[in-house]
C-alpha cells in the first residue's frame, strides 16, 4: 500500500493506492419513464468488488453512469482518496480509471446547497416585491436569483473537482 497527502488549499487530503484485484465486474442498465410521456431514459451501472492483495478484504463498489474497462481477475491498484474508492489503475496498461467525476465533497469548500436555497427564496422575494411587471412576468424574474445561485454552485463544484483530479493526475504520472 502507498499512503501520502495532497495539499488542496492549505487542506490535506489522505490519497492511497492498493494493489488488489477485480474478482467481480459486473455491467448492468436500467431503463426509467415512459409513462405519461416521460421519455424513457437508461442508466448504466458498475458493480464492482475489489479483493486487497495485503489485507485479503473485499472492497464493493457500484458505479453509475461510467463505462470503464474492467474484468474479473484484473490485477490493480485501488485509488483511495479520503478512505473512499475514487478509482482504479490498471496494471497491465497502466491506464487510471476515475469511478466517479465529483470530488468536490472530499473538502470542506464551495458553497453548501442550502446556500442556494436561501440565496433563491430570498433573492426571488425581493425580486417579487419590487417589479411591478404583469404576475407571469413577475414570477419568471423570481427564479433569476435562483438560477444564478444554482449556477454559480455548479461551476464552483465542477472546478474544486477538477483542481483535484489535476493533483491525482499529477501524482500519478510522478510515480
Amino acid at each position: 500500500m502507498i499512503r501520502t497527502t495532497l495539499l488542496f488549499n492549505e487542506e490535506e487530503l489522505e490519497f492511497t493506492l492498493h494493489n488488489a484485484t477485480v474478482i467481480h465486474a459486473d455491467k448492468y442498465s436500467e431503463t426509467s419513464g415512459g409513462w405519461g410521456n416521460a421519455p424513457v431514459r437508461s442508466h448504466l451501472y458498475t458493480d464492482l468488488v475489489f479483493r486487497s492483495s495485503d489485507t485479503n478484504e473485499d472492497w464493493p463498489v457500484t458505479i453509475n453512469g461510467r463505462n470503464l474497462s474492467v474484468y474479473n481477475g484484473q490485477k490493480v491498484m485501488v485509488m483511495g482518496l479520503q478512505g473512499r474508492i475514487i478509482g482504479y489503475v490498471d496494471k497491465q496498461s497502466n491506464k487510471y480509471y476515475y469511478t466517479r467525476d465529483e470530488f468536490s465533497s472530499f473538502v470542506k469548500v464551495g458553497m453548501p446547497v442550502y446556500y442556494i436555497w436561501i440565496i433563491g427564496i430570498i433573492g426571488a422575494m425581493a425580486v417579487f416585491m419590487f417589479t411591478t411587471d404583469e404576475s407571469d412576468i413577475r414570477l419568471l424574474y423570481a427564479l433569476i436569483p435562483f438560477g444564478v445561485a444554482w449556477l454559480i454552485a455548479i461551476i464552483q463544484k465542477q472546478m474544486i473537482s477538477n483542481r483535484i483530479m489535476q493533483l491525482i493526475d499529477t501524482y500519478l504520472r510522478e510515480e
